[in-house]
């Protein structure tokens, strides 16, 4: 028996003789009967481009975009994304996850912009880098106020850098789909 041990950051997928998800934690491994694979559950940055996209009056235009994504840490989630993109080799996995999201968001670009004039876009994109702009400037804020009461605990600053994320990036989702 092996003792296996998994950051916050990664998860590893026990599959054998009881398929399990081990993340920010230890279990035993049984050589032989059971096998691991492991994933990252880190943000993955995917950028997105399109080249000529033509909008509603055929006007070609070129796109850039930058997406954030992750693996959710549920375990029903995790054991879906081994199933759907592991190679067996983490970094790969990570590219396989990258290449797919940014193939499906290129597409649904081309879509968002096909049915959009020129115009259309330039004032959708001022109003979401305005909205932006504020919520960087809010979170900056807080995380500034948070950082006068405790400038000497290092160890904290990713648990808080976590929860800065994990509390704005709904809004911030919410604030792409509404634009």
């Amino acid at each position: 028996m092996l003792w296996k041990k998994a950051p916050q950051d990664k998860a590893i997928v026990v599959t054998g003789l009881k398929r399990r998800v081990i993340s920010g934690s230890g279990g035993i491994v049984i050589p032989y009967l059971e096998q691991i694979s492991r994933i990252s559950l880190e943000n993955i940055k995917v950028e997105v481009k399109t080249h000529e996209s033509l909008d509603s009056n055929g006007v070609p235009i070129d796109t850039d975009g930058v997406a954030i994504i992750k693996v959710n840490s549920d375990p029903k989630s995790v054991l879906l994304a081994v199933e759907q993109f592991n190679t067996g080799r983490e970094k790969e996995t990570i590219n396989v996850i990258k290449e797919t999201v940014q193939d499906v968001l290129e597409g649904k670009l081309r879509e968002i912009v096909s049915k959009m004039t020129i115009e259309e876009i330039k004032e959708k994109t001022s109003k979401l880098n305005e909205k932006a702009m504020s919520l960087a400037s809010r979170v900056y804020e807080e995380a500034a106020k948070a950082n006068q009461g405790n400038a000497e605990a290092s160890n904290d600053d990713e648990a808080a850098e976590a929860e800065f994320v994990n509390k704005y990036s709904l809004e911030i989702s919410l604030s792409i789909l509404l634009i």
